[in-house]
């Protein structure tokens, strides 16, 4: 009598997980004004070019131009430093569970910062600015309609 054993090897999505870990050590999101080339557009348009000009110089200040520094990306990161973690652990956590990519979950941390930024930007930057009414960057919202996020996967680190 032969008797034949036949192996059944069930994944359960375990290979993908792994694959979806590797990815998370080279995968980020770049928050703030990253430049259109980065989005799959064409190389940066000069609007953009005046937004970047105009966020850096809010950023660091000018004072060569007696501009203070309003920073509204760097301390919106500082300020919720921690929360950016919990929301990565929680993220991530999905992703060993299955159930998200890891550019997903770098993606709603990305919107998170984003939106952060957005709200600081409306509740006003500091020290105040005096702007002169009529002034379009901020009747249109351009500064603001302009800080944005993409994710962004580096495989050759």
């Amino acid at each position: 009598m032969i008797v034949t054993c036949k192996q059944i090897i069930r994944d359960h999505g375990y290979s993908n997980i792994i694959k979806e870990v590797q990815r998370g050590g080279h995968t980020y999101t770049k928050v703030g004004f990253p430049l259109a080339g980065d989005l799959g557009d064409p190389p940066t348009t000069s609007s953009m070019s005046e937004m970047i000009t105009v966020a850096a110089v809010h950023e660091f200040g000018a004072p060569k131009r007696n501009v203070p520094e309003r920073s509204f990306i760097r301390t919106t990161f500082d300020e919720n430093v921690e929360e950016i973690n919990e929301r990565k652990r929680i993220e991530y956590k999905k992703v060993l569970q299955g159930k998200q990519t890891v550019r997903v979950g770098i993606g709603r941390v990305g919107e998170f910062l984003t939106n952060k930024i957005k709200e600081k930007i409306r509740l006003g930057l500091q020290p105040e600015l005096k702007v002169r009414e009529g002034t379009p960057l901020w009747d249109t919202g351009q500064l603001l309609n302009t800080v944005q996020h993409v994710e962004t996967e580096n495989k050759y680190e």
